[in-house]
């Protein structure tokens, strides 16, 4: 079966289509006013279907087009009204699956995506506001993980980084305001463990650092105030207890 209704009114025009083969669908709308234009199409194959849908109003403009195929499905969603605009992107097979946002008003954007085959995970998040960024990104596969976060408002900046693959882990934490800074790391490896802790704030400096091997234990710790120095060692071994502290 087939059918086609047709309209024409001045500069306005309506078109509607259907058609229809056994299980197979087929099914068109399009509406023209004026700037706006509106358009709609869908189409079914047995258990597969395709839907598109079109609208325009004036500058505005919106964008639908969705596609199932048995356990498949992509979704992709397109926007803008005058200078803002917003985009999704949205794909699964299986257990596979992607989605991507991003979204922009000005001169401010956000970005988002997301990205995960079986067990395995990504994740990635962005917003950009004026001179303002954040940045997160997330990423796993099996045993291993990774994270990391970004930030920085004017000239101020904060770093935040994890990994880890098995029992080894690493940390690191920094932070930037104006002419201070602050660095934390950590790292381990099994049953050895490395610390490192640093603080500047304008002439001013404190250094922490410690280090375990096993039994073994060192730790180092250093301050520095405009022209005054101030530093400790002190270094532990076991069984053999040996101590060495140092201060200047």
């Amino acid at each position: 079966m087939a059918v086609l209704d047709f309209t024409h009114l001045g500069s306005s025009l309506a078109l509607r289509s259907y058609a229809r083969i056994g299980a197979s669908i087929s099914v068109l709308d399009f509406s023209h006013l004026g700037a706006s234009i509106a358009l709609r199409f869908f189409c079914r194959l047995g258990a597969s279907f395709s839907v598109f849908g079109l609208s325009r109003l004036g500058s505005a403009v919106s964008v639908l087009d969705v596609v199932l195929l048995g356990a498949s499905l992509s979704l992709r969603s397109f926007m803008r009204l005058g200078a803002s605009l917003s985009i999704l992107d949205f794909m699964h097979q299986g257990s596979s699956l992607a989605l991507r946002s991003f979204c922009s008003l000005g001169s401010s954007f956000s970005v988002f995506g997301c990205s995960r085959l079986g067990s395995s995970l990504s994740v990635l998040d962005v917003a950009h506001f004026g001179s303002c960024l954040s940045l997160r990104s997330f990423a796993r596969l099996v045993a291993a993980l990774a994270l990391l976060e970004f930030s920085t408002v004017g000239s101020s900046m904060s770093v935040r980084s994890l990994s880890r693959l098995g029992a080894s882990v690493a940390l690191l934490d920094f932070s930037h305001l104006g002419s201070s800074v602050s660095l934390r790391a950590l790292a381990r490896l099994g049953a050895s463990v490395s610390v490192c802790d640093f603080t500047r704030i304008g002439a001013s400096v404190s250094l922490r650092s410690f280090v375990r091997l096993g039994a073994a234990l060192s730790v180092l710790d250093i301050s520095f105030l405009g022209s005054s120095l101030s530093s400790e060692l002190m270094v532990v071994l076991v069984p053999r207890f040996r101590c060495l502290a140092i201060r200047t």
